[in-house]
């Protein structure tokens, strides 16, 4: 098996068991911190992780000044992460969303429809283009349907 497919099934297993955003989105954080935070180490370990670090950042780098973005091997490291509020409806849309195109996606085609590495991206793609295309009184009357859902019954 390639190495490219290997990360891919071992991404794709590891946010297997994370059932929230949430803990999808901390542990990032959490790797990111934990990583600044360590002593460089010393020895000929610490030249094989240095060398493997500076190859992975060539790999990513050369594939982002290719064009291609989307084949990096591990988004959470070497993607910008943008973080923003969603009312409660919609972060439950969004979830949910995923859950039944994943389904949808692994019962035709037989794999998984990897959430960060696809799904979000997908989401934003989407959404870009079509509120490319809205006329500003569309904008306004999509806001107060927002707003009309978002209020208490």
């Amino acid at each position: 098996m390639p190495n490219g497919d290997r990360d891919d099934v071992a991404d794709r297993l590891s946010r297997r068991f994370d059932n929230d955003e949430e803990a999808d989105e901390a542990s990032g954080e959490e790797e990111q911190a934990a990583n600044a935070q360590q002593p460089p180490h010393e020895g000929n370990a610490s030249n094989a992780g240095n060398k493997k670090n500076e190859r992975s950042k060539m790999n990513a780098e050369a594939e982002v000044s290719s064009g291609n973005a989307m084949h990096v091997r591990n988004v959470k490291s070497e993607w910008t992460s943008k973080s923003f509020y969603l009312p409660e409806f919609l972060k439950d849309d969004l979830k949910t969303t995923y859950k039944e195109t994943d389904l949808e996606f692994e019962m035709e085609r037989g794999e998984e429809l990897p959430k960060t590495r696809h799904y979000y991206p997908l989401v934003v793609a989407l959404g870009i283009e079509r509120i490319a295309r809205m006329e500003p009184q569309e904008i306004k009357e999509r806001i107060e349907g927002l707003e009309e859902r978002g209020e208490p019954e």
